[in-house]
């Protein structure tokens, strides 16, 4: 109730302050989890020989407030305030999701000022900023610039991003040691069938006197009743200090979608190059991004696109950050009904290619597992959106070894009630 009455006077005071040709917004979501699965892991799933099962209910809800002045100026305030049940709150100042409930729980993700001007699209504040490449090179909130503009059929996007201010490890005396983000993006528009685009990310790491560049081409093809997608990224890291990792990868992704009925359905296949030591071990969330490939309707293997907190998935990073590499082929598709109701399903089968890692360790073989999802929903009152949503993987012999044991099959299960507003 306090956190409700602290939104309503910022509105308030908001719209007070507005001239009277502004307009004022609030749009977010509002969303309630129950949980059970066969995993302990708080972050990216885990496994384990008798695995206890786990059951928690999670509350979000995130509200956008967008003061937008005129058709050039707007200033954007983005909260979020997670309360588990039975839980206390991030700040841990108050009940949050324990009895009581008060609490000082209400986070910032997002408060920035947009503005246009001579032909180009600014946004200065603490803001959003995200790869071309399924956010395997970053895409989380962060303190920095944004300007995009648009030349006739090429758009280009400049970044620029504060990542740390003085971080600098103990034994070091450099005096610059921030760590910074530079970025640029562009796209092409060939036909009305036929866009291609091109990522550059630049990591300037100088408290540990590190750089990292990732190059990254993507493509949009639109052929009648299907549409191909695809990226190839390059990535190199280059460290001065003695034992600093020095290598550089590769990996690659294509999708091909079409409908189905009435829904549609879409094919991805996915391939990071193994790598041969620890210097080439790279995409494996250095820059705080953990939601790789949440588009495919896999809650296990890749990302729950509807993770609050708890398990979000993840498991094929047991490959990809150790340097085994991995092949996977994935399957999703949709399909509405009468009333409101919908279904949603989903697939995948993972791979390493290589059942040693990067440090020598050996797994009992390549095969790491086939997972299915299934969600059915429906939507009432306009707004309400009520789900059941589970997820089964059949774990494969790449997870059989002397500290797993024979672990079980991972599985979840969700009942969500969702409102977007």
């Amino acid at each position: 109730m306090k956190m409700m009455k602290a939104v309503l006077v910022m509105a308030l005071v908001l719209a007070l302050a507005t001239p009277a040709l502004a307009e004022l917004k609030l749009n977010g979501y509002y969303r309630v989890q129950g949980t059970a699965q066969n995993s302990t892991d708080t972050w990216d799933w885990d496994v384990a020989d008798d695995a206890p099962t786990t059951t928690f209910v999670d509350q979000r809800l995130r509200m956008m407030l967008t003061n937008q002045f005129n058709d050039s100026v707007k200033l954007v305030y983005f909260g979020e305030v997670d309360t588990p049940w039975g839980l206390s709150s991030k700040g841990n100042i108050g009940g949050g999701g324990k009895l009581g409930a008060d609490a000082v729980n209400l986070e910032t993700k997002q408060v920035y000022l947009n503005f246009l001007t001579a032909g180009w699209d600014f946004t200065v504040g603490i803001q959003n900023m995200g790869d071309n490449v399924a956010a395997i090179v970053f895409d989380n909130d962060v303190a920095g610039i944004t300007a995009k503009t648009k030349m006739g059929a090429a758009g280009l996007t400049l970044r620029y991003a504060k990542l740390d201010e003085n971080d600098v490890q103990t034994h070091l005396a450099n005096t610059w040691n921030d760590s910074d983000m530079y970025a640029a993006q562009t796209s092409f528009t060939l036909s009305d069938t036929a866009r291609l685009g091109a990522d550059v990310f630049w990591f300037d790491n100088n408290g540990n006197d590190t750089e990292e560049l990732y190059v990254s081409a993507n493509g949009d093809f639109n052929f009648g009743p299907a549409n191909l997608t695809g990226f190839v990224l390059y990535g190199s890291q280059d460290g001065d200090q003695p034992g600093a990792l020095d290598g550089d990868n590769w990996m690659a992704s294509a999708q091909i979608l079409t409908k189905l009925g009435n829904g549609n359905i879409s094919l991805r296949a996915i391939y990071y190059d193994d790598a041969s030591n620890l210097d080439d071990v790279l995409f494996t969330n250095d820059h705080g991004t953990a939601f790789q490939f949440y588009g495919e309707g896999l809650m296990i293997f890749l990302t729950d696109v509807y993770y609050n907190n708890g398990t979000q998935g993840g498991l094929y990073k047991h490959a990809t950050g150790a340097g085994h590499g991995l092949s996977a082929l994935t399957m999703k598709g949709n399909m509405g009904f009468a009333d409101g109701y919908y279904l949603r399903y989903a697939a995948g089968s993972f791979m390493a290619n290589d059942d040693t890692s990067a440090t020598g360790f050996k797994r009992e073989g390549e095969y790491m597992g086939t997972e299915v999802d299934l969600m059915v929903g429906k939507t009432f009152n306009e707004k309400i959106d009520l789900s059941l949503r589970g997820a089964y993987a059949f774990l494969g012999e790449f997870f059989d070894d002397n500290v797993n044991g024979d672990p079980d099959d991972a599985w979840k299960a969700v009942a969500m009630i969702n409102v977007a507003y």
